[in-house]
């Protein structure tokens, strides 16, 4: 903050008041008033908590949960690899033939390490501090899914949306079908979102008090652990962090812990401080993607975000309704994410695959709503604006009822427990020397049982008639847990010998190969 003789010039105090969200007589403070707001708030997240809470389901499941969780469990034992489980027969293979989903061989090829970051991870560790390694995933969850409402009403506030507007910021995030349906998982997009918007909003608010600026550093380097490429973030945080240095030593200062951490992991995992698990992802990105991509983005994001986000398309023409600041962070925001996972081989391939723009979701939505309050007419009556903001509100609601109903949005969690019975049915059912062929299930097998796995995907028919032989002379009964989609694949190019069929649970089919006559 500039000084002229110990006094702050007239232009900071223009430039500071500038940042903050203003008061509108088209609702009135007595209409809005910050106790009752806060009460409906609390009311609101405690609502929307009951409701989730009894649908999470952040188990190990499939690749990425499993990996998140199994990942976790390293990290207790202060681990960066794990030994690839012995199968009889598999030695001549390469390692990866016996890793579950999560996972990738290491360097040498003679132990597996992770695929996923570890920011997820280290969150579901914290939470084991105060709870069971059972509940952690669903406390880390369901805590983020309250946080991201909070924050993006939060920082609808910050970035001039009256409380009102900001409401509706809130419940179109809670009623979107992407929200709950990757929150109530063990997935890194919801943490995402809300690190990266703890993050912008402690930057804002750094413009006043520099001491905030460690705290956005912090939420920063927390959501690049979270997931390297969150490191988009860094435009829209240097446009709001401004040019005092003051502001980026405390940022530097407040992301070191997240930087050296992330430097040393890599090391200690991969060889390179900079590389990651996820190896040389270089080929899933092209230039091509991009025209395929944003038609999806046009077809699914009015439906996922209702029409309204539709009004952020004149946001970058409408210079007075946001501070400079403001617009310029939410317009840079939207378009590193958008534009960087434009070009991203998986993000049109279906609607929940637009979970890579999660984190750019708050920006998304406070931006349609900043143009939309700028179009709206004032009106001194209090009747008006409370009835409009009700209809809105109910819209807005049942839209996204509609669509979490058609989409299962809801289901998520369900779905994901199925991975938890068939490894609890292998527990109680296979002999402790039971080889399990797997792919689908094989990262929450790894969890949850001690079974050696067999990944079929890796096998060539004759690399397995001669594992099926050396366990037959050990001798180790061999199953398979198939999904559906699974079965075909498997059996007519990866697995030959006598399969007779032992159970179903659920949409999986245990399997087990008969001696050879």
């Amino acid at each position: 903050m500039r000084k002229k003789n110990g006094t702050v010039t007239p232009a900071t105090t223009q430039k500071m008041d500038a940042l903050r969200p203003p008061d509108s007589p088209a609702c009135p403070p007595r209409l809005w008033p910050r106790s009752l707001v806060a009460l409906v708030l609390l009311v609101a997240l405690a609502a929307y908590g009951a409701f989730m809470f009894p649908r999470l389901g952040a188990v190990a499941g499939g690749s990425d949960s499993s990996g998140y969780l199994n990942n976790a469990r390293l990290l207790a034992q202060r681990r960066v690899t794990v030994p690839a489980r012995p199968v009889a027969g598999a030695e001549p293979l390469s390692v990866g033939a016996r890793e579950p989903l999560g996972f990738h061989p290491s360097t040498d090829d003679t132990a597996l390490t992770p695929t996923y970051p570890t920011g997820f991870p280290l969150l579901i560790l914290a939470a084991t501090t105060f709870t069971t390694w059972t509940a952690a995933p669903n406390v880390v969850a369901g805590a983020h899914l309250l946080a991201g409402l909070l924050l993006t009403y939060l920082l609808a506030r910050a970035c001039g949306l009256r409380r009102p507007w900001a409401a509706l910021a809130f419940l179109l995030l809670a009623s979107s079908p992407l929200f709950p349906f990757i929150g109530l998982q063990a997935m890194s997009d919801v943490p995402a979102l809300v690190w990266i918007a703890a993050a912008v909003l402690a930057a804002l608010h750094a413009r006043r008090h520099a001491a905030w600026a460690v705290a956005a550093g912090f939420a920063f380097g927390l959501a690049v652990l979270i997931r390297p490429t969150n490191a988009l973030a860094l435009l829209p945080l240097a446009l709001a962090l401004g040019g005092s240095w003051r502001r980026w030593l405390g940022f530097g200062l407040g992301g070191a812990p997240a930087a050296a951490f992330f430097a040393a992991y890599n090391h200690a995992a991969y060889g390179s401080m900079l590389a990651t698990g996820y190896g040389n992802p270089g080929t899933d990105f092209s230039r091509h993607f991009f025209i395929g991509t944003l038609g999806h983005y046009v077809v699914w994001l009015p439906v996922l975000l209702t029409p309204v986000v539709l009004a952020g398309l004149a946001l970058p023409f409408m210079r007075s309704l946001a501070p400079i600041p403001v617009r310029r962070v939410l317009l840079a925001w939207v378009a590193v994410f958008l534009g960087f996972f434009a070009c991203y081989r998986f993000t049109s391939e279906t609607w929940w695959y637009l979970r890579f723009l999660l984190p750019a979701f708050p920006a998304l939505i406070i931006g349609a709503l900043l143009v939309l309050q700028a179009i709206t007419p004032r009106a001194r009556s209090l009747l008006w604006p409370a009835s409009v903001w009700a209809l809105a509100a109910c819209a807005i609601i049942a839209i996204g009822a509609g669509g979490m109903r058609s989409l299962r949005a809801l289901k998520s969690g369900r779905d994901e427990s199925s991975y938890v019975e068939v490894s609890r049915w292998a527990q109680s059912h296979l002999p402790a020397d039971a080889v399990i062929v797997c792919m689908q299930n094989s990262g929450a097998l790894f969890y949850y049982t001690d079974f050696a796995l067999l990944r079929w995907d890796w096998v060539k028919p004759d690399d397995f008639r001669h594992i099926a032989a050396a366990n037959a002379a050990a001798p180790h009964p061999i199953y398979a847990l198939l999904q559906d989609f699974e079965v075909p694949t498997a059996f007519h190019h990866h697995l030959p010998g006598r399969w007779e069929v032992v159970d179903q649970v659920r949409n999986v089919t245990i399997w087990k190969l008969r001696p050879s006559s």
